[in-house]
């Protein structure tokens, strides 16, 4: 049996990694809990505008070969289904996908969560985030992403692995995120 496939499937964008910080809610536990927050420099308001699009995020995560609303009547209703699939950095493996389930959206505090809930990578059973955009308290015109998340521990993986992944992972997506969003504003 081949070596489990790595959690998240897209590949890194940027090789310059972003501020970011690893809150840990529960490192021994049945499920990986956390939290990471990523510092961008641009406005709250257009980060949410662009992040919040449910099946746009081939918008800001141009690795994506396809972002797509498969159940649903509304692409950013609670309830629709979207449909994520890249090509595998192993050629044996054809594309890796996903399909993702929005739970909830709440534009007034600027989240939404999602649940991972088919696809064809080991290490997604029992995935849930929740993505945020905050206003930062310290720098006015500037925001932060937070990301919670919720997953069943991965065979062959310890929790230190999957949150150095995805903190990588995350400080590229959002860097192309914060460039959307400023390039729109000028």
């Amino acid at each position: 049996m081949s070596e489990p496939t790595p959690c998240l499937f897209i590949p890194l964008l940027h090789s310059t990694l972003s501020p970011l910080f690893f809150f840990p809610s529960k490192m021994e536990s049945s499920k990986w809990e956390g939290s990471l927050e990523i510092p961008l420099a641009a406005p709250p308001e257009r980060v949410w505008e662009i992040g919040s699009d449910f099946c746009e995020l081939k918008r800001w995560y141009p690795a994506l070969e396809i972002c797509e609303r498969v159940e649903g009547t509304s692409e950013q209703g609670p309830g629709c289904v979207r449909y994520c699939a890249s090509a595998s950095s192993s050629s044996s493996e054809g594309l890796l996908w996903v399909k993702e389930k929005l739970i909830s959206l709440d534009s007034s505090s600027h989240s939404y969560t999602y649940v991972v809930t088919d696809g064809n990578m080991e290490g997604m059973e029992g995935y849930q985030a929740t993505f945020r955009v905050v206003e930062d308290q310290e720098q006015q015109g500037k925001c932060l992403v937070k990301w919670n998340f919720e997953l069943n521990p991965i065979q062959g993986y310890s929790q230190q692995d999957f949150v150095a992944y995805l903190t990588s992972l995350l400080a590229d997506i959002t860097k192309t995120l914060e460039e959307v969003a400023s390039a729109s504003l000028e």
